[in-house]
C-alpha cells in the first residue's frame, strides 16, 4: 500500500513537471491595490502579459492602483514593461514587492523621452529568488507608502531610472498609496498592457499545498530508500 502511495506521488510530480509550457495572458477581473486585495493570477505556465484598466476610486477619492500576485520563476531574467498605445496609460509606473509586501524596485519613466515604465532584467535591485511577488501598476504621480514613502524618488539609483526601497518606509510592507499630486482635471481612466518575462501565474493555494506535500513525501521516501 505504501509503495502504491509513493508511486502515486511520484507520478503526480512527474505529471506536473511534464505539463506543457503554455503561455498565459491575464485579463484583470477586479485587482486591488494592496497585497491583501491583489488579484491572484492563478494557473500553470509562463505569464507573458497582463491587461487591465485604472480608474478613479470614488470611495477613496483617489486614483486607482492595480496589484497582481505573480510567481517569478526566473529572477535573473525577470522583466516587466508597459506598452504604449492610444488608449493606454501615457505615464505609468511599475512596482515590485516581495511576498511580505516589502518594496523590491520600481520604475516610472524609461527615459526623458519615453514615459512608459520597465522593471529591467539583470538589475542588482531586482528579484533575487523565485517565489511569489506582487506587481503593481499606477500613474506616474503615485507614491507607494508605509511609514512614509517606500521608494525615495529624490535619490537616483542608476541611469535607468530604477529605484530601490530607500525611502523612510522602505523597511516596512506597503500599506497605501498617495495619488494626491495628480494634475488638475486629470480624470480619464486608461487601459494598460504589461509584458512579462520570467514569470508564471501564481498557483492556487490548493495546488501549492498539494505540490508541497507531494514534494515532502517524495523526499522522505528517497531518504528511507537509501
Amino acid at each position: 500500500m505504501r509503495a502504491q502511495k509513493y508511486i502515486g506521488v511520484v507520478a503526480l510530480l512527474a505529471l506536473w513537471v511534464a505539463l506543457p509550457a503554455r503561455a498565459f495572458i491575464w485579463n484583470e477581473i477586479n485587482a486591488g491595490s494592496l497585497p491583501s486585495t491583489a488579484e491572484i493570477t492563478h494557473g500553470l505556465g509562463p505569464l507573458t502579459q497582463i491587461n487591465g484598466q485604472l480608474n478613479f476610486d470614488n470611495n477613496t477619492q483617489s486614483w486607482g492602483v492595480d496589484m497582481y500576485a505573480i510567481a517569478i520563476s526566473d529572477p535573473a531574467h525577470f522583466l516587466a514593461t508597459t506598452e504604449a498605445g492610444p488608449n493606454n496609460l501615457s505615464d505609468p509606473a511599475l512596482y515590485l514587492f516581495n511576498s511580505a509586501g516589502l518594496g523590491v524596485y520600481m520604475n516610472n519613466d524609461n527615459s526623458t523621452t519615453d514615459q512608459q515604465a520597465t522593471l529591467p532584467a539583470g538589475n542588482p535591485l531586482g528579484p533575487q529568488a523565485f517565489g511569489i511577488y506582487y506587481l503593481a501598476i499606477a500613474w506616474g504621480f503615485s507614491d507607494a507608502l508605509s511609514f512614509g514613502s517606500i521608494f525615495d524618488l529624490a535619490q537616483f539609483v542608476d541611469t535607468t531610472g530604477v529605484y530601490g526601497p530607500t525611502g523612510p518606509g522602505g523597511g516596512s510592507p506597503v500599506t497605501g498609496w498617495d495619488t494626491s499630486s495628480a494634475p488638475v482635471n486629470f480624470d480619464l481612466p486608461a487601459h494598460y498592457t504589461i509584458d512579462l518575462r520570467g514569470a508564471i501565474e501564481a498557483p492556487e493555494p490548493g495546488t501549492l499545498a498539494l505540490l508541497a506535500a507531494a514534494t515532502f513525501v517524495l523526499m522522505v521516501w528517497r531518504r528511507k530508500s537509501r
